[in-house]
């Protein structure tokens, strides 16, 4: 494993400058109307500021741009030494900058959802046109499995605009978002020190992201003094999602700690869609909604979920490549158990009797 020291200071400085924007941005959306009302749908009771997703992407992009003009070392792709980088991390920076005016313009107008689709699709193919894109996956068996580039490209499509929306759909109760995504950075993090990954870059972009969100929850966590918006969960299902897929053996780490939300919104669209209704309509099915449901606190649901992304972030870690193919075997059982009892508390409560 390369040896960790050497990220510490970009992840404290990320740290600082996020504890340091995070207020500054509350104050910024409160005088200029970026704030979220209460309603039925919503968990907070009083209006929240919005925005703290422009705290997070300033954080990560100061320390980001500081070290890749002084520290290019951080900036390896290893053992691909030919990656065209100042390309491709051009090509990241444009995409990432297309959703952060998006989800601006979202936190104080609320666009449509589609209009944000194209957004998201627009960002992901400007990331995929410079190059980078999934090109491969690791065999459970061995190997791996090449993708020729149509397949390459719709793939890559697919899960960033996916990865994008999970968060998305995550970012319905205090700090959870935030702490979830905080977990898969970490995760990435230590994934990409391995000598069998050996990807400097993504270990350093992974570990300035676990810093900027570690010093957002603070401010985030329940009673939310702000609100990451969409300025914040489409940067970050965008950045997780390109971390994710320069190397094969991350996306399975990806899958493991984002699963239970990635089940969770597969599962959510899937009933929408059969009940005829918008994919993107807004409800309290979801998973965190549905732990409130059954007696939990906000806190307590919340902690709950950051435990399950941990866990399976810790065994991304420490399994192979066949042994991450179980777990993610594991965590489908065990979505499927807890959906299982939800069910049949929530009919129980609505017809006690029976």
């Amino acid at each position: 494993m390369l040896d960790p020291k050497p990220y510490l200071l970009p992840f404290f400085l990320a740290l600082g400058l996020s504890l340091l924007f995070t207020p500054l941005v509350k104050v910024i959306a409160q005088k200029f109307g970026f704030v979220d009302l209460p309603d039925k749908r919503k968990v907070h009771k009083k209006i929240t500021a919005r925005l703290g997703g422009l705290a997070i992407f300033l954080s990560f992009a100061i320390v980001t741009l500081i070290f890749y003009f002084f520290k290019k070392d951080f900036f390896v792709f290893a053992p691909w030494h030919e990656y065209n980088l100042p390309v491709k991390f051009t090509g990241i920076i444009i995409g990432a900058l297309v959703l952060i005016i998006v989800g601006i313009i979202d936190d104080k107008k609320t666009l449509s959802p589609w209009t944000k689709l194209g957004a998201q699709i627009i960002a992901a193919l400007i990331v995929i046109i410079s190059g980078t894109r999934i090109e491969y996956v690791n065999n459970p068996l061995g190997g791996f499995i090449n993708f020729d580039l149509t397949v390459s490209y719709l793939i890559s499509l697919v899960w960033i605009v996916g990865i994008i929306n999970v968060i998305n759909f995550l970012d319905g109760l205090d700090g959870l978002a935030a702490g979830v995504s905080f977990f898969a950075s970490i995760s990435i993090f230590f994934i990409s020190l391995l000598l069998t990954v050996y990807q400097p870059a993504t270990a350093f972009l992974s570990i300035v992201l676990a810093g900027a969100l570690l010093g957002f929850l603070p401010f985030n966590f329940n009673p939310a003094k702000i609100f990451m918006g969409d300025s914040g969960s489409l940067f970050l299902g965008y950045v997780l999602a390109i971390l994710s897929i320069v190397s094969g053996a991350k996306m399975a780490t990806a899958l493991l700690v984002l699963g239970f939300p990635i089940i969770d919104g597969l599962w959510v669209v899937a009933r929408r869609i059969a009940r005829s209704e918008s994919p993107f309509k807004p409800d309290k099915t979801h998973l965190h909604h549905r732990l409130l449901s059954i007696g939990l606190s906000v806190r307590g649901a919340v902690i709950l979920l950051w435990m399950v992304s941990l866990i399976f972030g810790m065994l991304g870690i420490i399994s192979t490549t066949y042994g991450k193919m179980i777990s993610i075997i594991l965590l489908i059982v065990i979505m499927f158990f807890v959906y299982t009892f939800l069910y049949y508390f929530e009919r129980r409560r609505e017809c006690p009797s029976g």
